[in-house]
């Protein structure tokens, strides 16, 4: 019947949206990905947006897919030539070395989350961020923003070179208390005393696709 063949459709066009990001996608652990566009270019075009607006949803860790004309005008700009970057969903795209890079937006990240030891919090719709048990009163989850990321950078130099794009520095989830950054996990900073080892782990609120979708981890596909 009628409703058969659309759930068909529907199947069909996930499955290809999924296997369209499968070799497009490259999802970060500190919540990023990059994007190559070419195949989203060459693929139909329904699933090219589709694709799309599976990225920034993934990403912007808004409870909302962009809508359809933004996502449209976007992938047009894109398809274009001479993409100079944008704002959507919260995330910022920006063009790197032919590819694309979509990270949540800095300016809107602003979710300030109390965490006890041995507690886990999700946060800004993105990380599910662990605090081992052991002595000590609550911290604050919230953004790293670039005092933070200054901070982090002078006791680590090294910290620097993973190559994380700028925006993407800014919004990693970082641990606050009553002295400062505390701290950040996908740094592998924690001030001296703060003994409380930490974890945070991309979760993101709308799944980028289906389950056998490769994690960038360390280098290494994980499926």
């Amino acid at each position: 019947g009628l409703a058969r063949r659309a759930a068909r459709a529907r199947n069909a066009l996930e499955a290809g949206t999924a296997a369209l990001l499968a070799e497009a996608a490259e999802v970060h652990p500190e919540g990023w990905l990059r994007l190559d566009p070419d195949p989203l270019l060459k693929a139909p075009e329904e699933l090219g947006l589709r694709a799309l607006a599976r990225c920034i949803a993934a990403t912007g860790g808004a409870p909302y897919p962009p809508k359809d004309e933004a996502a449209e005008r976007l992938f047009a700009e894109i398809t274009g030539g001479g993409f100079r970057g944008r704002t959507l969903g919260g995330c910022r795209i920006l063009p790197r070395r032919g590819h694309l890079v979509i990270a949540r937006e800095p300016v809107g990240v602003t979710e300030r989350l109390s965490l006890t030891p041995g507690g886990e919090v999700w946060w800004d719709r993105r990380f599910a961020v662990r605090l081992a048990g052991g002595p000590g009163g609550p911290v604050a989850v919230a953004k790293l923003g670039r005092d933070g990321w200054r901070i982090a950078l002078s006791a680590r130099p090294d910290s620097g070179r993973i190559g994380l794009p700028e925006p993407v520095r800014e919004t990693l989830p970082a641990l606050w208390d009553g002295k400062g950054l505390a701290a950040v996990p996908h740094l592998g900073f924690a001030r001296p005393g703060f003994t409380l080892s930490a974890a945070a782990l991309h979760a993101p609120g709308v799944a980028l696709a289906g389950p056998a979708f490769p994690v960038v981890s360390d280098g290494v596909g994980i499926i």
